[in-house]
């Protein structure tokens, strides 16, 4: 009888014992957890090139800011992370467990950790922006567009927590993420491309000529210091523009024409200054405003990055 009791309770506490086992996670191979690891890490990498992007589409729509350095760069990161977050994502909720134990729980654990603060940061200088604009007065331009990007990180952050930790164990809620991560890649990418990258190509010569021209300014001026007269033109600058071969190809293109003007004197203290007169002049696509007005008389410096479209000529001279 001892013998039965002791095989009947055996028999009874065996189901439990399987039942037990059954319910306890299982451990994620090693290419599961590198792929869980890459999928959470190259969402997060694709956020900052989202945040880039997004900075680089409104300094040019708001502000008008030439952008021309950060595009490349904002676009290369985008269309490089995209595929290998979508793609990687793809491959990793195929074989993502419902419960993750070991190193998948610790990858987990680091990634949503990360999101958390990340969204945490973005949500507070979000909320800080926007007291500012409700109590500053002056120029808001920059903080509307700090708002913007900082809510959107704080938007895109607080959905790749929820992607990460699965709340919901469910595939379609990670297959949405995925598909709603690549159509707002897309739509920025658009954007960008027909925005900024569009208005780079389109300023380019304008761009070069405002980047050049001050160079040239600075080898008149050293001409004339140094001979005491203007030069009669730019082909005189050889010397002066040795070490400036951007400069250089202005003249050599003739995409800067000089205008040699009068020479007046004037008596300042005891001594005697010789002012020297002349204007160069460029073809420019698009106009650039100044931020403050500038009036048309000779100076000794002046903003290049400041002009009109069409033939604009900078007046200046150079006192000896």
């Amino acid at each position: 009888m001892a013998q039965q009791k002791s095989a009947t309770t055996t028999v009874k506490r065996s189901p439990k014992s399987r039942s037990k086992k059954a319910a306890a996670p299982a451990h994620s191979s090693a290419g599961v957890i590198v792929l869980q690891w890459l999928t959470y890490a190259f969402w997060g990498w694709l956020i900052v090139g989202l945040i880039w992007l997004l900075s680089v589409i409104l300094l040019n729509a708001i502000m008008d800011e030439p952008t021309a350095n950060a595009v490349p760069y904002a676009i290369a990161a985008s269309v490089v992370v995209l595929p290998l977050a979508f793609l990687c994502d793809l491959f990793y909720r195929k074989r993502e467990p419902a419960k993750k134990a070991g190193g998948a729980g610790i990858v987990l654990i680091l990634h949503t950790v990360v999101y958390a603060l990340l969204g945490i940061g973005a949500l507070i200088i979000a909320i800080f922006t926007a007291l500012n604009l409700a109590i500053n007065t002056g120029e808001n331009k920059p903080q509307l567009i700090t708002l913007a990007v900082a809510g959107f990180a704080a938007c895109m952050y607080a959905l790749t927590f929820l992607r990460t930790l699965n709340p919901f164990n469910t595939k379609f809620a990670a297959r949405l993420y995925s598909y709603g991560m690549l159509v707002v890649t897309l739509g920025l990418l658009l954007f960008t491309i027909t925005g900024p990258l569009a208005s780079s190509i389109a300023t380019r010569d304008d761009r070069r000529i405002e980047e050049n021209i001050a160079n040239l300014q600075y080898a008149i001026d050293e001409y004339t210091m140094t001979h005491n007269q203007l030069p009669d033109s730019l082909d005189n600058l050889s010397t002066e523009l040795e070490y400036t071969d951007e400069a250089k190809r202005l003249v050599n293109d003739g995409v800067v024409t000089y205008k040699k003007e009068h020479a007046t004197t004037e008596q300042d203290g005891s001594d005697t200054v010789a002012r020297h007169h002349y204007q160069l002049c460029a073809e420019f696509a698009h106009e650039r405003k100044a931020d403050e007005a500038q009036n048309d008389s000779y100076r000794s410096f002046t903003d290049f990055e400041a002009h009109g479209a069409g033939e604009v000529c900078f007046k200046l001279t150079v006192d000896i």
